[in-house]
């Protein structure tokens, strides 16, 4: 049986779990001047709402999320071998397990960027600009100067 303390902290935690998201997506709110836009605009990204849609631009962003996605799978395959590798206490199989582990998810992760820079050449390859000019290659912004 719970008890009364045990009841009242499983109901703050439930709420909070709730209410984060909402606390966090509540910007716009928050936001009356625009302060996340200029902010999103100086950082590269485009948030003009009346951008074009179509099937080029729905896999543009179904290979970037793929591949974000894919990349953070391995930072967790590389932060799990370092967490075997504290925990294997000198027992050899463990710490070599670790490491092979560690080395994989190092490769992994070069090959992800390396699969992101030839996405980017593609993408640019087939605007036929080069990169370093100010275009939207399907969501990839490259500017030249901040806007001020």
């Amino acid at each position: 049986m719970m008890t009364l303390k045990q009841k009242v902290l499983l109901i703050l935690i439930g709420l909070t779990v709730i209410m984060v998201p909402a606390i966090a997506f509540g910007q716009d709110a928050l936001d009356p001047k625009g302060f996340t836009e200029q902010v999103g605009l100086n950082s590269g990204y485009n948030t003009d709402i009346n951008t074009q849609t179509g099937l080029a631009s729905f896999l543009g962003g179904l290979v970037r999320n793929l591949l974000s996605f894919i990349g953070l799978l391995f930072v967790v395959y590389v932060i799990y071998g370092g967490y075997l590798w504290l925990t294997s206490a000198g027992n050899e199989e463990k710490v070599e397990k670790a490491k092979k582990i560690i080395r994989d998810g190092t490769i992994g992760l070069i090959v992800i960027l390396l699969a992101v820079a030839i996405y980017i050449f593609i993408i640019y390859a087939l605007a036929g600009e080069s990169i370093g000019e100010d275009i939207n290659a399907d969501g990839w912004i490259i500017q030249k100067e901040p806007i001020k």
